[in-house]
């Protein structure tokens, strides 16, 4: 997630996770669904993805 993980700031890999939040995936589609975005320059791995999205969950309450 990088140095700036629990700054607040938003970082690439959550910004196109939050783009992917609004229909329901599972987490592989999810992954496929950002590498498809971004012409597979953001390939995120599963802990990366379970990782932010557990830091979102922890942020939002």
């Amino acid at each position: 997630m990088g140095r700036y993980a629990n700054s607040g700031a938003l970082t690439e890999s959550i910004y196109y996770i939050l783009l992917c939040l609004h229909h329901t995936a599972h987490g592989y589609a999810l992954i496929k669904d950002i590498a498809e975005m971004t012409n597979n320059r953001v390939n995120l791995g599963a802990g990366t993805l379970y990782g932010a999205l557990n830091t979102l969950q922890k942020r939002v309450g």
